[in-house]
């Protein structure tokens, strides 16, 4: 495990994606409601990700919703444990399709990270506020 790391941590290897659920057992949480949802992740690759992007995929349509640059939108650093916050790319999501909650309760859905290189995606933990 890399050090740093708070749990139980999760990692996939790719060369173009990395997808992980993201489950909120049986909490309902308010899209509304929520002041912070963050993932704590870390990316380790020899080569920068030349389509370094962390979207929110949504199965039922089978499309990309929220998308943000990994180094440029979300000040990700390879090699380093980052925080990224989840709640401004699920507004953005939801903004486009109604899939993603039902009357206004945040269903599960994927994290997509595009690497478009070889790299390990390691998350440890999902951090979530609400009022």
């Amino acid at each position: 495990m890399p050090s740093g790391y708070d749990g139980d941590v999760y990692s996939k290897n790719s060369n173009n994606l990395v997808c992980i659920g993201i489950g909120l057992g049986d909490k309902a949480y308010n899209l509304d409601d929520l002041l912070e949802m963050k993932i704590k992740l870390m990316v380790v690759s020899d080569k920068k990700m030349p389509k370094g992007n962390v979207r929110i995929y949504d199965d039922t349509n089978n499309k990309i919703y929220g998308d943000k640059n990994f180094d440029s939108d979300l000040s990700g650093v390879y090699g380093e444990w980052i925080e990224i916050d989840l709640l401004p790319l699920l507004e953005d999501s939801v903004a486009m399709t109604d899939t993603l909650t039902a009357n206004g309760v945040l269903k599960n859905f994927s994290l997509v990270i595009r690497t478009g290189v070889d790299a390990t995606v390691y998350f440890d933990r999902l951090t979530v506020i609400s009022k």
